[in-house]
């Protein structure tokens, strides 16, 4: 068994109304995207807004520390996921509210908003205060991807990151955004209410060829931000897969939305000849009974299910090519690389991406955007989203029947492993293998383990037989 790291990048340029636009991409593990985003903070003039849920990476933060050491005036705003929770997510991992305490002693700005803020995004010399005509955007630099700030974004699981200069339409639109969630937010550390609320200034729309999508545009504009009734991101995929021509190919990390799943299916019954090809994380399988008693459950109470369901094997029954990166037969985020991309390529020409889990609580409960790349002038973006595509969808595929011969041969099972991206079928392969040659295999298993022995499970179930040998 072998690791294969994929780097990639594209750079092009387009024209827009201010002269050029350039728009480089970035694939983890190992593709330079921290790389280029502590060199964007380092080469900031005036200011640095940053949305992100996840923040431990070092090395950014180094970035910050050094900007602001050398440029002291330089405004740096954070809105940061549940800033004030005092616990850490592990057993001894640092609290969010740690976190956010090193930052503002750095100088940086935090606030957190009521529900969940899932965005990945930095704007690089932006304009928060609003737009009056004469503002030059050649040093502004927008930063979105599906990556938080932290080393395993960057190094073990798949993430991309979008790094586009000089487009005022999507820089204004995501500040707009920015500026929403900051103005409806609770100051770090003291919990209060803010409430500095000036409206956004602007006569730009959004571009044709860049255009994001945010689930903002699901709640109501007060601090709690309740719902309003739309859900406009899965409407808009929607409509994507509907307009499909050729191919659809589809990489989340999460695929919990069942309109979703169901408009591929239909897209292929309707069109046969159609590519659709989905490849999904290993958290995202599902066995055929715990399938079957979900299907059940949802058919006997819908509502109450909805947006709980995993979809791999519902997409495959339904004639969707489904594959899923698997990498530990019980997941465990602290040691299994993800497959964390949030995007959809159609017909090889029309890129969907951002933060947005293809799920019911990334549409409704937290604050997510989907940007669409279209257009010729795009056409290097869409092409590097599909080459990452397809090597994901090969992943270790020549290791699948060596790893069967191990389960059967060795005198241990790995629990976690290089991941290879399988079939649904060949992960049930796996299962009933694993159930033969290990019986209580997965009824003992633990998520920390990293192998478990044959004869620790069959020692055990050779003692309970004994036992019920003595009782009759």
């Amino acid at each position: 068994m072998f690791k294969r790291f994929f780097f990639s990048f594209s750079l092009l340029l387009i024209f827009s109304i201010s002269g050029w636009t350039s728009v480089q991409t970035y694939f983890s593990p190992h593709g330079g995207a921290h790389d280029a985003i502590v060199r964007d903070i380092l080469e900031a003039k005036k200011s640095i807004d940053i949305a992100m849920y996840n923040f431990s990476s070092s090395k950014i933060l180094g970035a910050l520390q050094t900007v602001k050491k050398k440029k002291p005036r330089i405004a740096i705003r954070m809105i940061f996921d549940d800033a004030a929770n005092t616990e850490g997510d592990a057993p001894g991992a640092t609290s969010k509210s740690d976190q956010s305490e090193a930052l503002e002693h750095l100088g940086v700005d935090i606030r957190y908003v009521s529900k969940i803020m899932h965005h990945k995004f930095v704007i690089i010399d932006g304009f928060p205060d609003g737009l009056k005509g004469d503002e030059d955007f050649s040093h502004t630099v927008l930063l979105n991807g599906s990556g938080n700030f932290s080393s395993r974004a960057d190094t073990g699981h798949d993430e991309n990151l979008a790094e586009i200069r000089n487009e005022p339409e999507i820089t204004t639109d995501f500040q707009k955004e920015f500026q929403l969630m900051w103005n409806y937010s609770y100051d770090f550390p003291d919990d209060s209410e803010q409430s500095d609320r000036p409206s956004y200034q602007t006569t730009l729309s959004s571009s044709p060829s860049i255009a994001p999508v945010f689930t903002s545009s699901n709640f109501k504009t007060t601090v709690k931000f309740p719902l309003n009734g739309n859900r406009v991101v899965s409407w808009s995929l929607e409509s994507a897969i509907r307009s499909a021509k050729k191919s659809i190919y589809v990489a989340t990390g999460h695929f919990r939305l069942k309109p979703l799943a169901d408009a591929l299916i239909e897209a292929k019954k309707e069109n046969p000849n159609l590519d659709i090809r989905v490849i999904l994380d290993t958290q995202e399988h599902i066995t055929p009974r715990a399938h079957e008693e979900q299907m059940s459950r949802y058919r006997q109470r819908p509502d109450e299910l909805a947006g709980k369901m995993k979809f791999s094997r519902y997409l495959s029954e339904g004639g969707i090519d489904t594959r899923i990166k698997y990498a530990a037969y019980i997941f465990y985020y602290a040691i299994d690389p993800q497959m964390h991309h949030k995007y959809m390529v159609i017909d090889g020409t029309d890129v969907w991406s951002g933060s947005y889990n293809w799920s019911r609580n990334a549409e409704f409960n937290t604050f997510e955007n989907v940007v669409h790349y279209s257009g010729e002038e795009l056409s290097e973006v869409a092409q590097s989203y599909t080459e990452n595509f397809l090597n994901i969808w090969d992943k270790n595929r020549d290791s699948f029947q060596d790893h069967k011969r191990d389960i059967q041969k060795q005198s241990r099972i790995p629990l976690h492993f290089d991941p290879m991206s399988l079939w649904v079928s060949e992960i049930d392969e796996l299962y009933d293998l694993l159930e033969k040659e290990v019986p209580g295999f997965f009824e003992k298993i633990k998520p920390e383990d990293m192998y478990w022995a044959k004869r620790k499970i069959n020692s055990r179930n050779t003692k309970k037989k004994k036992k019920r040998g003595e009782r009759r």
